[in-house]
């Protein structure tokens, strides 16, 4: 059995452009830069709301987060980007 000298082929990880600049797909990116600020942004301000809840009423703190769950689950069961 004889060894072959070819080089073996290899997969690009980018795809070129004619000018020769790589292609990137930006399809979602939107999507994605929202699906990370939101939450941040939520957590955010229900840590707020909780830290004010113990400097106000500090026997009322544990169960801050519960009440407004509970809140959002009564005016928007579907969701907050849900359809009715």
């Amino acid at each position: 059995m004889q060894l072959s000298n070819k080089k073996p082929t290899t997969v690009p990880t980018q795809v070129a452009r004619p000018s020769g600049t790589p292609l990137r797909s930006q399809a979602g990116q939107a999507l994605v830069e929202l699906a990370f600020i939101v939450p941040v942004l939520l957590l955010l301000t229900l840590g707020v709301i909780e830290g004010f809840t113990k400097v106000i009423y500090p026997e009322a703190s544990n169960i801050v987060v519960f009440v407004i769950m509970a809140l959002v689950l009564i005016l928007r069961p579907a969701g907050l980007f849900g359809r009715e």
